[in-house]
């Protein structure tokens, strides 16, 4: 079958369409957006939904010389903690800073906003690695709440506790760093977060950090990557609490 749209890049040699994720809807108008990311070229565009979706569609251009930006891409949850119930946009450029790293939240309402004032959205919360090398932002998820609050609830004759689902959470792949490669996980929080936030390790200002199975505990080597790709793959432990898939060199690991 044919294609409905095809969509062609603006910079010769950009990539256009190497990375590519859903956003969710946006505009209130119950179709989802989607985005298309261009890293040679340092741009994604956001693509709004359509009933007859085509090249015409409404686009919303965001540029940023930071290096690889748009080598990962995320939407599709309201992680910045402004409650409005749009999705947000993550975009990694794992080659900031001699390969530092940096991942850039955009929020949903000033993506929608964008749109209507033919703008580009502003950066609301950069985040950015510790070490040159880190490659911080290779890959970037949006997770669910996986670490809802546990309430105790009171029935006739006794009590259950029930998991009550708080703020999004999401996760950043950082492959390159000296451990063999690390996740950073961010709790969503009502607070949201901080014009930039640095990634420091373990020990920073993310509320997890998976560390590799390297060479040190299970056998495989300091350079397996750990953190090369990221993803939300639903509750296969059927426990109620969305799981990460990680995957790095000739491995997958599933996180609990």
């Amino acid at each position: 079958s044919e294609a409905e749209a095809i969509f062609n890049g603006q910079t010769s040699g950009g990539m256009f369409g190497l990375t590519l994720a859903d956003l969710g809807d946006i505009n209130g108008d119950s179709l989802s957006e989607f985005v298309v990311g261009a890293p040679e070229a340092g741009q994604v565009f956001v693509i709004f939904g359509s009933r007859d979706i085509s090249v015409d569609s409404s686009i919303v251009p965001i540029s940023n010389p930071a290096d690889g930006f748009a080598s990962s891409i995320s939407g599709g949850a309201d992680v910045d903690g402004d409650e409005d119930g749009l999705p947000d946009l993550l975009v990694g450029a794992p080659g900031t800073n001699m390969d530092t790293g940096s991942v850039f939240l955009y929020s949903g309402t000033d993506i929608a906003m964008a749109l209507s004032d033919d703008t580009s959205p502003d950066i609301e919360t950069e985040f950015t690695g510790e070490t040159t090398g880190d490659m911080f932002g290779t890959s970037v998820s949006m997770l669910g709440d996986i670490n809802p609050e546990v309430s105790e609830v009171k029935r006739t004759s006794f009590f259950v506790l029930e998991l009550i689902p708080t703020d999004p959470d999401f996760a950043i792949g950082a492959p390159g760093t000296a451990e063999g490669g690390s996740v950073y996980v961010f709790f969503g929080s009502d607070d949201g977060f901080p014009a930039s936030v640095l990634a420091s390790s373990c020990a920073m200002e993310a509320s997890l950090c998976l560390p590799p199975l390297n060479g040190m505990n299970q056998g495989f080597p300091t350079d397996e990557k750990f953190g090369r790709i990221v993803l939300s793959i639903g509750d296969i432990s059927g426990d109620f609490i969305a799981d990460i898939g990680v995957g790095g060199l000739g491995f997958v690991r599933a996180e609990f």
